[in-house]
């Protein structure tokens, strides 16, 4: 099992933007020596890889992630938003084995020791040291049983500032050192491979026990950036097209007014000429984690490409930034975007972001609410009939497997809402170039 995650649904099938998982065959167990009391082994988890994007976004999650398990989700659009759904689906975990090492210190940490108890009540010292990414951090703690086996994890004092900054992937030592009643143990090194910030783990599967799994579906939520200092400049833009005067998200109390700003915003980024690419490919070689390779608000713009994850979670920061509630619909191998056309979220419609970048379809049905309340002029308007288009065609596929999305123990269609993302303290990852200072906003 691999320390500093647990089980938490059955294995996703598909990748969430591209391709198929690959299909795992089932490993023999090996046959490993029984460790003794005293024998000790440093870990970073996952699989000896960090994820800086991770540990920013979950930085002020309560409770951890770790045995995270809020109420089940009220799918968009069925009973409103009143009981707070939470920012991804979670089952009940399964039972866990008796045998299983306990643990101890920061029940959300991923670097530590694993010890076997050399006496009854043992007092040890772990501590990892300085390193680029992390300062020096300890754990004291008294183990209570001889020869059982703890997983001891102190709460590692990370230099966010510098996690922020990493836009290549890079090997990094990790050493950890152990005293065992006031007497050296010795020390270990660790090395880990560093990820970029825009690689995002999005599910964890142990390739030799399918019960060893777990959904981090959530941290898309955490590249929904309403703060991005491009989003200003993005919303004057998207008032100059003349779709609405202005934004006044859910004041008009009207379905086809939140649509109308919601056009107006797909119009400004149409003329930013952004395509679909496909591209998400990440450094990560698993057959374990599954990873993307997320674009920042900046980098759709300056590329001008986006992939479904890119567009949505593009679309979603602007619309937050403007006062409207979203959420992010995902199925096998593709993600779009849910709104919420009213406060309490009981009218919901969907947005296929692909569609940014296509030409107007030949023929396309109109939303019946933005029809209502768009002029000649706004209908006239080079992206109105893909908007339309992308409206019904989101909206057609959200409805088409809404039985699923209802479902509590299915992780391949999730809907994460972004403000439940955030009650629980899933923070957006603000991009900063590698000097530290935050990046222009995007050109008029």
């Amino acid at each position: 099992m691999a320390v500093g995650w647990t089980p938490d649904a059955r294995p996703a099938k598909a990748e969430r933007a591209s391709g198929t998982a690959p299909v795992k065959e089932k490993k023999a167990a090996p046959d490993v020596p029984v460790p003794q009391p005293g024998e000790w082994e440093a870990f970073v988890d996952p699989e000896r890889q960090i994820f800086p994007s991770l540990l920013l976004a979950s930085a002020t999650v309560q409770p951890p992630v770790r045995g995270n398990e809020p109420e089940h989700p009220v799918p968009a659009g069925e009973a409103g938003r009143e009981k707070k759904p939470p920012a991804a689906k979670v089952t009940a975990s399964p039972a866990l084995p008796a045998d299983l090492p306990e643990v101890l210190g920061d029940d959300n940490g991923l670097i530590g020791v694993t010890l076997v108890s050399p006496a009854d009540n043992a007092h040890v010292r772990v501590e990892v040291r300085e390193n680029a990414l992390m300062s020096d951090s300890v754990l004291e703690v008294d183990l209570p049983t001889c020869g059982k086996t703890y997983h001891l994890m102190p709460r590692v004092d990370y230099k966010y500032d510098a996690l922020n900054r990493v836009r290549q992937s890079y090997p990094i030592n990790v050493t950890v050192a152990l005293q065992i009643d006031g007497k050296a143990a010795g020390q270990q090194l660790v090395t880990a491979r560093v990820h970029p910030i825009n690689d995002c783990p999005y599910a964890y599967q142990n390739p030799d026990d399918e019960k060893d799994y777990v959904d981090t579906a959530w941290m898309f939520a955490a590249y929904v950036n309403e703060d991005h200092p491009a989003i200003p400049t993005l919303l004057k833009e998207a008032q100059a097209t003349g779709v609405v005067d202005g934004f006044d998200a859910y004041q008009a109390e009207d379905p086809g007014r939140v649509l109308l700003q919601v056009f107006a915003v797909w119009e400004a980024l149409r003329q930013h000429n952004i395509k679909y690419s496909d591209i998400g490919t990440t450094t990560t070689e698993s057959d374990s984690l599954y990873t993307l390779h997320v674009r920042f608000i900046e980098e759709s713009l300056s590329e001008s490409h986006a992939n479904c994850v890119d567009a949505s979670v593009m679309l979603a920061s602007i619309l937050r930034r403007m006062g409207l509630d979203s959420f992010l619909v995902l199925e096998p191998g593709h993600m779009f975007l849910g709104i919420y056309l009213d406060r309490e979220g009981k009218q919901t419609a969907c947005l296929e972001t692909t569609m940014l970048g296509d030409p107007d379809p030949a023929k396309c049905a109109e939303n019946r609410a933005l029809a209502k309340v768009a002029s000649h002029e706004v209908k006239q308007l080079k992206g109105w009939k893909c908007f339309n288009d992308a409206l019904n065609s989101a909206t057609k596929e959200y409805h088409k497997h809404l039985k699923r999305f209802k479902k509590d123990d299915d992780p391949e269609y999730e809907i994460i809402d972004i403000a439940a993302a955030r009650r629980e303290g899933i923070a957006p990852i603000g991009y900063v170039q590698s000097d530290g200072s935050v990046l222009p906003a995007a050109k008029n």
